[in-house]
């Protein structure tokens, strides 16, 4: 019996050298200057990510074409930098991954996008991953995406108007927050949770729908210190929709 855990565990380490991606996995980055779009590819769950450092780049989701490119592949690149194209599947090496995510950070603070187009297979959208993109004026948002993270659409202030999934079921810290231009909202009844300053200051916001859902829904606020009123510093409650002008509900 001893032998056999032996051999087992020779048998385990020989494969761990010879097949690492089998083991452990392994991510590779892929650049398809095409699409001009850069992406990681996880080869043992098959699937690809937007961006390329999911944790800390920024602007990592464009792949920038060369500075001597003949003129019109930069005009080509400007077009598609103002109106992506995000495709469902993308070819490395002979094999076909699905696009399953947009990666945190992945567009961050680019000033230039005007739409964005993401495909069905999108089933998440990471932190900050529109942070500050003041010019985008059309998204849309998958059905299998069910969790708006932290801060994903802080400052895209020329959206006028988002339709959200019918099986969102969190809207997280900050996910809307400084949307100027955002006029209306409709949030599915799938949803239940609401976090912090979720939709702050989103000034042009009138009309706000909740649909009936099955379950409570849980809505955050955070408490602060506002200014001193006589000597007294006035305890300021900031909601999930502070300073958000809403007259239709």
């Amino acid at each position: 019996m001893r032998d056999k855990h032996l051999l087992t565990t020779v048998l385990f380490f020989a494969l761990l050298v010879i097949k690492p991606n089998l083991i452990c996995g392994e991510t590779v980055l892929f650049s398809d200057m095409n699409l001009h779009l850069n992406f990681t590819i996880d080869l043992s769950l098959r699937e690809a990510t937007v961006g390329t450092d999911l944790a800390t780049d920024h602007s990592n989701a464009l792949a920038y074409p060369e500075h001597n490119d003949p003129y019109w592949e930069q005009q080509q690149f400007e077009y598609f930098w103002h109106n992506i194209v995000i495709p469902s599947t993308i070819v490395y090496e002979g094999n076909t991954y699905p696009v399953t995510r947009i990666g945190r950070n992945a567009f961050y603070t680019e000033t230039g996008i005007y739409t964005i187009s993401l495909p069905e297979t999108i089933e998440s959208i990471g932190k900050y991953a529109f942070y500050f993109c003041v010019n985008l004026q059309s998204i849309n948002i998958p059905d299998n995406v069910t969790i708006i993270e932290s801060g994903t659409f802080v400052l895209c202030s020329s959206l006028t108007s988002l339709s959200l999934p019918t099986g969102i079921t969190t809207i997280q810290d900050q996910a809307f927050s400084d949307c100027y231009g955002l006029e209306e909202i409709n949030i599915p009844g799938t949803c239940t949770y609401i976090g912090e300053e979720a939709f702050k200051w989103c000034r042009s916001l009138r009309k706000l729908t909740i649909e009936d859902g099955t379950s409570t829904l849980q809505c955050e606020y955070t408490r602060g210190l506002g200014i001193e009123y006589q000597g007294i510093d006035e305890p300021k409650y900031r909601g999930l929709f502070a300073d958000c002008p809403i007259k239709e509900l």
